[in-house]
């Protein structure tokens, strides 16, 4: 949901299920800081936007990954691209 919501409304969300276990989602749009993108993480943090919500997607999403045994990898701009996100699930 948040890849839609927070992706450019003209380009596709990109899910991927790697052979190794990895999910990874990707969106086009603006691309987030460093800074800003260690606190995506938090509860009730957002990066800067218009799109509506309370910031808890990320931390729900990092709380189950650790729940799990699992890591949550952020990125911006997304890998191989000039812009965009990217979320990373991986199983270690």
């Amino acid at each position: 949901e948040n890849a839609l919501k927070h992706g450019s409304p003209s380009e596709p969300v990109e899910i991927s299920l790697c052979e190794d276990g990895r999910l990874i989602v990707r969106n086009d749009g603006h691309t987030i800081s460093p800074e800003q993108l260690k606190l995506l993480r938090n509860r009730f943090e957002r990066s800067n936007t218009n799109t509506s919500g309370s910031g808890l997607g990320l931390a729900i999403a990092d709380a189950i990954a650790e729940g799990a045994g699992m890591t949550l990898y952020l990125r911006s701009p997304a890998t191989g691209r000039q812009d965009g996100f990217e979320a990373e699930l991986v199983a270690e």
